[in-house]
């Protein structure tokens, strides 16, 4: 089974600020073992709100 994911949540810099982040990816399960390929990592550069 093919499926489809989207992560979105905040990364804390260093300096204290906190980034926007994306994450993309695919996941394979086959029987009970799961495969995860094609990953993409966006930073939006915008500050994190809740």
């Amino acid at each position: 089974m093919l499926h489809h994911y989207i992560t979105h949540y905040g990364q804390e810099n260093k300096d204290g600020s906190i980034d926007s982040i994306v994450e993309s990816w695919f996941q394979v399960n086959i029987f009970k073992w799961c495969f995860c390929f094609s990953k993409k990592r966006l930073n939006f550069g915008a500050v994190w709100q809740d």
